[in-house]
């Protein structure tokens, strides 16, 4: 029973790496790529509001009252970029549990057609071998790892 249980355990830690490995690439990837286009559009709106002010179209003061609305408009996008994340990460935690549940369904144990009386069971009997093998089992799982 113990090379069983360690071998499913085994089985079930490898696929958990696998997804976590899967989706952390994924994750780097989306980052990345918002990382580049939040500098790029940072950079160029920055850009746009520098070059009229030195070259005198637009007043210091006009030009420091878009300073300020565009970190009060950058802060408002961090926390919708923010939110979309976490709901993209959530998503992600659901549509893996969805695939366990799926794999999960071969593993599910069946119990049998027999009807139970109302009353219960009347008697239950245990034979001298079973009780060997469940202490058998109950010394190994004691015992713990090799």
């Amino acid at each position: 029973m113990r090379p069983f249980l360690i071998g499913q355990y085994e089985q079930v830690a490898e696929r958990l790496e696998h997804q976590a490995v899967r989706l952390a690439v994924a994750s780097l990837r989306v980052r990345m790529t918002g990382d580049a286009l939040a500098a790029l559009l940072t950079g160029s709106t920055w850009a746009t509001l520098v070059w009229p002010a030195a070259s005198g179209r637009v007043s210091l003061a006009a030009a420091g009252t878009a300073v300020v609305g565009i970190r009060a408009a950058s802060t408002a996008v961090d926390v919708i970029v923010r939110a979309a994340a976490k709901v993209f990460h959530t998503g992600l935690y659901v549509d893996d549990w969805q695939a366990f549940l799926v794999d999960a369904e071969q593993w599910r144990t069946t119990r049998g057609t027999t009807e139970l009386p109302l009353a219960g069971p009347t008697a239950v009997r245990a034979e001298a071998r079973a009780l060997r093998s469940l202490r058998r089992l109950l010394d190994v799982l004691a015992a713990g790892p090799a």
